[in-house]
């Protein structure tokens, strides 16, 4: 009797553990579907990094992206002036240096 009830809660366990992979994965998807959506091109008013994060939280043209939810390259350091240009359908990201031409590519 103990060992059925045992198999049954690591059945239950089991089958939780699997909803909740597919409910993050479904979650993931939706962020990834969000990003994609972004457009914006113009100068970076402000810009904040996270204690755990190496990403910058951005605002461009009045509105804030969190930029760790992107592939950003922790060595790349957005400041304050910096062009920044986000394409829509594409996880790209150009920075434009202020007072510079050249175009960094993450």
């Amino acid at each position: 009797m103990k060992i059925e009830f045992y198999n049954v809660k690591k059945g239950i366990i089991g089958f939780t553990i699997l909803i909740l992979f597919f409910v993050w994965l479904k979650y993931n998807s939706y962020q990834n579907d969000q990003i994609k959506l972004w457009i914006f091109k113009g100068e970076v008013k402000k810009v904040s990094y996270g204690f755990l994060s190496r990403a910058p939280v951005i605002n461009v043209n009045g509105k804030d992206y969190d930029l760790s939810r992107t592939d950003w390259d922790s060595n790349l350091k957005v400041q304050l002036g910096d062009t920044i240009i986000k394409q829509k359908n594409t996880r790209h990201i150009f920075l434009i240096r202020r007072n510079s031409q050249d175009t960094l590519n993450n």
